[in-house]
């Protein structure tokens, strides 16, 4: 599971993005907007915000795909804590958040993480992970317009 990861950093914290994991839920930019900004490039400004705040807007993000640790190495980082907890999103990923353990199914290679989204849909091209792919059906659902069997069924 080797991805790109982008990084961005201070004298007192890293974030790290890991695009393939983002789903785009805008929950960092709502946050933090001072420090998420897609409007400007990079679209992370850590310099933007106290270090504990970035950590914070970071630990709200669903997927994973942003991450955040303190600096000077071996500060305690900032990450949530409590029991297993999964919420699916309607027509969209699984959320999973806690101590999680997955395994590569092409590698056999183990992944530990705190947070996650699992694709529920079967389109995604990334499997475990959610790649925004429900989004695309829904859309082409939408511009296609309902079926001859629903337009039936609502003719009675």
């Amino acid at each position: 599971m080797s991805r790109v990861v982008r990084t961005y950093r201070t004298d007192h914290v890293e974030v790290t993005w890991a695009p393939s994991l983002c789903i785009h839920t805008g929950i960092c930019m709502r946050e933090l907007p001072e420090v998420f900004d897609t409007g400007e490039l990079p679209w992370v400004q850590v310099e933007g915000a106290e270090a504990d705040a970035v950590m914070q807007a970071v630990a709200m993000c669903p997927t994973g795909a942003l991450a955040a640790r303190p600096l000077p190495e071996g500060a305690n980082p900032y990450e949530p804590s409590g029991p297993l907890e999964f919420r699916p999103h309607d027509a969209g990923p699984l959320y999973v958040r806690g101590d999680i353990e997955l395994t590569d199914p092409e590698t056999g290679e183990v992944v530990r993480c705190s947070r996650v989204a699992l694709c529920t849909c079967g389109r995604t091209e990334d499997a475990p992970f959610c790649d925004d792919s429900h989004r695309k059906k829904v859309k082409a659902d939408v511009e296609a317009g309902p079926s001859k069997e629903a337009l039936d069924d609502a003719a009675g």
